[in-house]
């Protein structure tokens, strides 16, 4: 793997994971409404599937960083 590669990687995982991450703490609290669980979920999703159209700004980043 290059240099460029990792960072590319490392740019898009730490992306997901901090949303993930994010997610799961709101799902964990006691006082969580069922209705807020679906829409935290759907967010997730939704983002997850954006990130393919962010593409070319994940790229920039890892640029910068190799």
């Amino acid at each position: 793997m290059t240099s460029l590669d990792i960072a590319f990687m490392t740019v898009l995982w730490n992306r997901i994971l901090e949303r993930f991450d994010k997610t799961s703490v709101k799902l964990q609290e006691k006082s969580l409404d069922l209705s807020v669980a679906v829409k935290l979920l759907k967010s997730l999703r939704e983002y997850i599937g954006s990130i393919r159209n962010n593409f070319n700004d994940i790229e920039k980043v890892a640029l910068s960083l190799s």
